[in-house]
């Protein structure tokens, strides 16, 4: 998290610095073109003759109205001297700006062009640095041109060495104010006079060379200090890529202890006598576990209801089994507890548990002894001989309405899964794979449920219905969960991530009261490959189950 947070505050930094280097780039541009402004008032002071003076015209672009007069070139003198008074304060407010930035006290003055005003600028002039060597470090010469340097006597009043671009600066500064001080400009500023000869061979030679030299430093500054952050963004991406492949490689790691210890935690829970026997004469591996987890809250949570009321058919049906953990579940769990189809599931298995526990205690005496499996001797009571004409249709009746929920249940979780699979566009080919899988499972279900509910019923009436049909539904459902959702409905979470919000694989579902058939099923039936016995069984089923089928508007 911290390498990455680093990383973009350099990034922003070195933006931000660029873009104010920038602009001291521009502003020594500028103070350049005043130089010329100032000399250019000298000369024309200086000069001898009428000027025409052009009209004047307008700039949009400017931001100083000196950009857009050229009243420069009159010849009233006086009013010359007063351009060249403010040009030279303008050009000296420019000049601190550059040396030591728009932030320092010395910058607080405004210069009445509100574009320079509104700048923001680094300082410029720093210990040690190449600017600071052009400023104040001595030197004979600052050559604009090839050659320049080979003329002795190019500044006028010049003839030796001076102390860098400072001493040129003042030079001239010091030239503009005499010039501003002169009491009778015509008479007293002339061409040859000093003041304007340093100006005019300053601005031709050194001085302007000068101002290059100044801003040939502060580019190369830039591009030291660019080159700098550069590194050292280059840098900490290397780090960020070798840290994230040494984690990734620390998470491989990582997953393979906790694969193992949940492995090995697996094993010991083998051993403990209650899990053992629970998984034995329990649901087994129609029961729930985290192996059949799809890592999708969604669809977990519907196929976990689907088994946690199968738990209660199977129970109602085979009472000597085990299912206590999905009870408790059942009753203390918010998230199935307040269903409706969990109160009628639970209370239907503890009313016909109870029924038919007391009838087995209170005929203890009769039956017949059986060894099971594991040697011990069991007692067991044909409880339908027991148990009047009422009492049994009370039972069947239960069961049936339990078998109706979980058939409810069970087409409801497939019939999401087909909607998730349309809504986002999940690709043909799973598509059609997943729904051949659902038409198929639905035929076993079926066919199961219609064996179930014939078993209830004999010549004679209503009869307890066999436990064998606990254990064939816990095999086919075990079925459905290891061939079925451990891989289909895996491959289905994975297509679904980044096509489904997040919110829409977390929602927790509803069961609907009316029996929603999944669009592959009743593809199934409307097709050429369904016999008319295919559809006649579907029908019996939801009759005989009365279960009210959801007619689509």
């Amino acid at each position: 998290m911290s390498i990455p947070l680093v990383f973009t505050i350099i990034a922003v930094y070195a933006s931000l610095t660029a873009v104010q280097m920038n602009t001291a780039i521009f502003i020594t541009g500028y103070r350049t073109a005043l130089l010329g402004t100032c000399t250019l008032c000298a000369i024309n002071m200086a000069s001898e003759g009428n000027t025409v003076i052009p009209g004047n015209f307008e700039c949009t672009l400017a931001t100083n109205p000196m950009w857009t007069d050229l009243s420069i070139f009159t010849d009233n003198m006086t009013y010359v001297q007063n351009l060249l008074s403010k040009a030279l304060q303008f050009l000296q407010q420019i000049n601190v700006r550059l040396l030591y930035g728009t932030s320092s006290d010395e910058a607080k003055v405004l210069t009445g062009d509100s574009r320079i005003d509104g700048l923001t600028s680094l300082r410029t002039l720093k210990k040690n640095s190449d600017t600071q060597t052009v400023q104040y470090q001595d030197r004979e010469c600052f050559e604009t041109r090839d050659g320049d340097c080979d003329i002795p006597h190019r500044i006028y009043g010049l003839t030796k060495s001076y102390h860098g671009f400072e001493a040129l600066f003042g030079m001239f500064t010091q030239d503009c104010s005499e010039l501003i001080t002169k009491d009778d400009p015509i008479e007293q500023i002339k061409l040859k006079i000093a003041p304007v000869q340093q100006m005019g061979s300053l601005m031709i030679y050194d001085l302007k060379g000068g101002c290059s030299a100044y801003r040939i430093a502060m580019v190369e500054e830039q591009t030291q200090q660019m080159d700098l952050i550069e590194t050292i963004m280059i840098v900490m991406f290397v780090v960020a890529i070798v840290s994230t492949l040494i984690g990734f490689g620390l998470l491989i790691t990582t997953r393979s202890i906790l694969f193992n210890v949940a492995e090995s935690s697996s094993k010991m829970k083998e051993l403990d006598p209650e899990a053992d026997s629970n998984e034995r004469t329990g649901m087994g591996p129609a029961g729930w576990k985290d192996s059949y987890a799809c890592d999708c809250i969604r669809i977990d949570k519907q196929h976990e209801r689907v088994l946690l009321y199968l738990a209660a058919l199977c129970g109602s049906i085979d009472t000597s089994m085990n299912i206590n953990e999905q009870v408790y579940q059942m009753t203390n769990s918010e998230e199935f507890h307040d269903l409706k189809e969990t109160q009628i599931a639970l209370s239907n298995y503890q009313l016909i548990k109870s029924e038919r526990q007391q009838m087995s205690h209170g005929n203890e005496g009769s039956g017949m002894q059986m060894i099971d499996g594991e040697g011990n001797q069991r007692h067991i009571v044909d409880e339908s001989a027991l148990m009047n004409k009422t009492q049994l249709k009370d039972i069947v009746k239960k069961q049936l309405e339990i078998a109706g929920i979980v058939i409810k249940t069970t087409f409801h979780a497939l019939f999401d899964e087909e909607h998730l699979i349309h809504n986002y566009k999940i690709a043909h080919s799973h598509k059609k794979q997943h729904d051949m899988q659902h038409a198929a499972i639905i035929r076993k279900i079926q066919s199961q449920m219609l064996s179930l509910s014939n078993s209830s019923r004999t010549k004679d009436g209503y009869t307890l219905i066999p436990s064998t049909h606990a254990q064939q539904l816990i095999r086919l459902y075990a079925s459905w969960l290891t061939d079925h959702v451990q891989k289909n409905d895996r491959e289905l979470v994975t297509l679904l991530i980044g096509k489904a919000p997040e919110s829409e694989l977390e929602r927790i579902v509803s069961i609907p009261s009316e029996l929603h058939v999944p669009p592959s099923y009743t593809q199934f039936l409307d097709s050429d490959n369904a016999s008319l016995q295919d559809k006649t069984l579907f029908n019996r089923m939801i009759k005989v189950l009365k279960l009210k089928k959801h007619t689509p508007h």
